[in-house]
């Protein structure tokens, strides 16, 4: 069984949400936020 990610993108807050994923290849509820700041895509 294959399990797809799913990134989601903000438009409103200009943010990107990315799933992390486990050593074992799980994909886990934790997200990594990243807001674009005019040229780049910054973590926050």
């Amino acid at each position: 069984m294959k399990t797809y990610v799913l990134l989601l993108y903000d438009r409103k807050n200009n943010t990107i949400l990315i799933p992390l994923i486990s050593s074992d290849g799980r994909v886990t509820k934790s997200k990594i936020q990243y807001k674009f700041g005019g040229k780049y895509f910054e973590k926050i």
